[in-house]
């Protein structure tokens, strides 16, 4: 074949330096070396012989060959299973190790298969177990020392939560009977509109033209913010944190961590890993939902619909002003009604690192 690769005798001598199971470490080195040159056959303890049929295996590890060997043949690697001077695979390549030989060999996806279809099954189930098993153990003990300190900043905020469903749920419901309008149907674009007037054309029946006035909407001010403050779908956060703060307690270990989490069967590891990346994940898109809804009685919002009562074509008009402990809503400026705040509802969020690393 014209695409023939050159392989040098140092890659056909077999290479009997693995007695027992290799360390990860050699792991590392053959897929750093990989990554570097996109040439597995040539790393330095790579046999690159035809394995006997039926040889058992143990896989350490799967990669690609770099990007840039992907789009051209001649670039792939060699398979010392089955064709081991021609490019065979650049995609999901296997670390193979021989125990009964004491050798490592790099072979493509699935081109032991056909030499050992069980023990090819077996040893890529195994591997894939083992990943998951490593990357739960590295994952845990990354984060587990952090839960306490957000178990804390959680504790911290359900009361701001509290609040803001308390003073949401009444405005939500009290709103549209102080004004006389659906309020979130003029909020729920994000920005304002006023209506206007104008004489738009059209073509009679009888074919001739003419104008017609016609009511037209145009958007107004600046974007609002925190609109699913008035949301009529918006969901409680104190009960979303709470429930995350029950998952987070009985992840809460005591102890020696590392060893705990090691000797922990496969299955509860991983569920343990599983819930806690989701605690974590709820957690911060729960903190930023209130965070967000807050904004919605900024000064710069509350500005906006201040200017938008001034314009000719504001289709309701609203007066509203917060004041730190109360909100003060009317149609008119001079007869308002009066909405306590607690005091929580402003209390700045705790975000432990965990929580930064995560919305990162």
């Amino acid at each position: 074949m014209t695409d023939e690769i050159n392989i040098p005798a140092s890659a056909l001598e077999v290479k009997a330096w693995y007695p027992d199971r290799p360390k990860p470490e050699v792991v590392r080195e053959i897929k750093d070396f990989i990554k570097a040159t996109g040439t597995p056959h040539l790393w330095r303890g790579h046999t690159h012989t035809k394995p006997g049929k039926g040889a058992p295996i143990i896989y350490l590890g799967e990669f690609d060959l770099p990007e840039d060997r992907h789009k051209f043949r001649e670039r792939w690697a060699p398979c010392p299973c089955c064709v081991p001077r021609n490019p065979k695979y650049f995609r999901e390549g296997k670390i193979g190790y021989f125990p009964e030989e004491k050798v490592i060999r790099i072979l493509g996806p699935d081109c032991f298969r056909t030499l050992n279809p069980e023990g090819h099954d077996q040893a890529y189930d195994d591997m894939k177990a083992e990943e998951k098993r490593e990357a739960d153990i590295t994952y845990l003990l990354g984060k587990i020392d952090d839960v306490p300190k957000l178990i804390a900043a959680i504790e911290h905020a359900i009361p701001v939560a509290q609040a803001l469903d308390s003073l949401g749920t009444t405005l939500r419901k009290e709103i549209d009977q102080i004004l006389n309008t659906r309020m979130w149907d003029h909020v729920r674009e994000g920005q304002l509109r006023i209506s206007a007037v104008r004489d738009v054309p059209y073509r009679r029946p009888d074919g001739t033209e003419g104008t017609r006035p016609e009511e037209l909407f145009a958007p107004f001010g600046g974007q609002l913010s925190g609109i699913n403050f008035l949301n009529p779908r918006t969901t409680m956060q104190a009960p979303k944190l709470k429930r995350v703060l029950a998952v987070l307690m009985d992840i809460k270990l005591d102890g020696p961590i590392s060893e705990l989490i090691k000797e922990w069967r496969d299955d509860a590891r991983h569920k343990t890993a599983k819930a806690l990346a989701s605690a974590i994940d709820d957690t911060v898109e729960t903190f930023d939902t209130i965070d967000d809804m807050r904004i919605f009685l900024s000064s710069t919002n509350l500005g906006n619909f201040r200017r938008w009562n001034g314009q000719q074509g504001c289709p309701i008009r609203i007066y509203m002003d917060y004041e730190g402990s109360n909100i003060l809503i009317g149609r008119e400026e001079n007869s308002r009604r009066r909405f306590s705040v607690d005091s929580a509802f402003m209390t700045v969020l705790r975000r432990p690192d965990i929580l930064r690393e995560a919305a990162t």
